[in-house]
């Protein structure tokens, strides 16, 4: 009996045919890991929104006088406060003897120059952070997070304040949003 081998032709249809299913099982796991790494980067920016969401309404609640917006204010892109500089050790007390009440009834315990002033809006899509003296240039300048298509701050009354962050993820656009409660604020 004589035993039969492939062809050279055989075996080049054969090589061409498993060739075509590995370049097919590449292109599916390519694909699969461009999916998960597309996934990773819209969970990582929902979730630097809703940190930054966070710091916003956590730094807030500190509030002394808030700024911008006015009371009964709706969709302001900005939010401007004083609050007590946590470096000052002065300022964890009030002066030995309380000032006299200015002609208008108002007077603030803290002298400014223990105060910081923080801005946060959103420019070129990062909510950012600026922090400075009242009154004064920022000193200092951060980026919460990026792909923020949008930051509301309304004020319906004199110590409560509602943040909306609005972030890009993917094709959607998710918002998240906080109420605040600043106790300081009169």
């Amino acid at each position: 009996m004589k035993r039969r081998a492939f062809t050279f032709l055989e075996a080049l249809v054969t090589l061409a045919l498993v060739a075509v299913a590995f370049g097919a099982l590449m292109i599916m796991l390519l694909e699969a890991f461009r999916i998960a790494r597309k996934s990773s980067d819209k969970t990582a920016s929902a979730e630097a929104a809703e940190l930054g969401l966070e710091r916003m309404a956590s730094e807030a609640r500190e509030a002394l006088v808030i700024l911008e917006p006015a009371v009964g204010a709706a969709n302001i892109i900005n939010l401007r406060f004083h609050k007590i500089n946590p470096d000052n050790s002065l300022t964890h007390r009030l002066p030995d003897t309380p000032p006299l009440p200015d002609p208008a009834g108002s007077w603030n315990p803290f002298m400014p120059a223990y105060l910081l002033e923080v801005h946060y809006t959103v420019v070129s899509e990062s909510l950012v952070r600026e922090v400075g003296p009242v009154g004064g240039t920022p000193s200092a300048t951060m980026t919460l997070c990026d792909h923020i298509r949008g930051l509301k701050v309304a004020r319906p009354r004199p110590a409560h304040l509602t943040l909306e962050l609005s972030v890009q993820d993917g094709r959607t656009v998710l918002a998240h949003s906080t109420e605040v409660i600043c106790h300081a604020v009169p």
